[in-house]
């Protein structure tokens, strides 16, 4: 059933439109089962565009007060040529980027949507933005790095919560920073960042454009499909985030949302509320986090703070010297500790492939190249 899935065009293939030439977009709303408001979004499909072949995807982010069309314009003649499928949503309630969950849902509504619609290779879905769209590509990619193969932010200002804590959240996830030298305050927020990412090794790229003020640099466009034509979506599997609780060395998964929920493998069902920060605008706030490795042994280790129940998602992941893997053996019991404790009275949880686990999964999220078959649900963690 995972072989078919992934071979079977969208679930519901919108219509052709009647020429696809560069620069005709086409103007579209989301219309996803259960969401509580539309997104607007400007679209551009590849001239050989048919939904029975996977396309990559990039989602572009306009500048304030910018339309959705003049930023996807930029990018629309290489996003044809390269072969992806281009949109750019209405992103903007406010007169600038406010961290809110409205605005992630302009992102994570539109990528459901573009699944159900058109057959989107969901392990290389992208993300840029410039300006007050590109300080959003920072904040939605560090909320939901699992969907994403890759980040250009340029010239972004990234709030300095960002910088303190979720940061972190990219150490599966590659970031081509670009800025100008001259761009205000652009290069000090994207420095410390970047000097993070740089020495834990995080896959980052930093190009900055000397005695350039805050512009869009037209040559990054074709060194970004360069960039990203060279990435896939990671895993997050066997190790989610590294060091639990070492402080400024911990690399632990940072929440300080409700809607920052998910890990690639691990969702977070409920946060304890003291450490919930929506604006990350606290100074002496303390972030949510979560920790997990599946060792060898059928062993899934699990460390959070600040979070009172997780689910546990699993199924099969792919390995480039193996093929498709399972994460755990499904015939024998599963051990879960927590904080180095055994739960479920030191007694294994018999984990079942669901047909049923598999199709509810997919049905919310639309993607198929990552279809979990069960889950293991922790709960009363703090």
């Amino acid at each position: 059933m995972i072989q078919l899935v992934g071979l079977l065009p969208p679930v519901d293939p919108a219509p052709l439109p009647p020429n696809s030439d560069v620069g005709n977009f086409q103007e579209r709303k989301t219309d996803n089962p259960g969401q509580s408001k539309q997104i607007q979004y400007a679209l551009q499909l590849p001239p050989e565009y048919h939904p029975t072949r996977a396309y990559p995807l990039l989602i572009v982010l306009s500048a304030a007060s910018e339309p959705p069309t003049s930023a996807l314009a930029r990018w629309a003649p290489l996003a044809a040529r390269n072969g992806y499928i281009a949109a750019a949503p209405l992103w903007q309630v406010g007169p600038s980027y406010g961290y809110t969950a409205d605005e992630h849902a302009a992102v994570t509504d539109l990528i459901r949507d573009l699944r159900r619609h058109y057959h989107i290779d969901s392990d290389r879905v992208f993300l840029t933005g410039y300006d007050q769209g590109a300080t959003m590509a920072f904040d939605v990619a560090f909320s939901h790095p699992d969907l994403f193969a890759g980040v250009v932010p340029i010239n972004g200002l990234p709030r300095w919560g960002a910088s303190s804590w979720y940061w972190r959240n990219a150490q599966y996830l590659p970031f081509y920073i670009v800025a100008g030298e001259l761009a205000g305050a652009v290069c000090n927020y994207n420095r410390r960042i970047f000097e993070n990412f740089v020495q834990r090794g995080f896959p980052s790229l930093w190009t900055i454009y000397r005695g350039r003020p805050d512009e869009f640099y037209t040559p990054e466009v074709a060194n970004a499909f360069d960039w990203m034509d060279r990435k896939k979506r990671e895993s997050g599997f066997p190790e989610l985030g590294r060091r639990f609780l070492m402080g400024t060395n911990g690399e632990e998964f940072q929440t300080m949302r409700a809607t920052d929920n998910r890990f690639y493998w691990v969702t977070v069902e409920q946060h304890n509320e003291k450490y919930l920060n929506p604006l990350l605008d606290k100074e002496n706030a303390v972030s949510a986090v979560v920790q997990a490795t599946i060792r060898e042994g059928n062993l899934i280790a699990v460390n959070t703070r600040g979070i009172k129940s997780l689910r546990l998602w699993l199924g099969r992941v792919w390995d480039a010297q193996n093929g498709s893997k399972a994460m755990i053996d499904f015939e024998k019991p599963v051990r879960v500790t927590v904080g180095g404790k055994p739960t479920n009275n030191n007694r294994g949880y018999t984990v079942t492939p669901s047909l049923a686990t598999m199709l509810e999964d997919l049905y919310e999220r639309g993607d198929r190249q990552r279809l979990f078959l069960a889950t293991i649900d922790l709960k009363n963690l703090q």
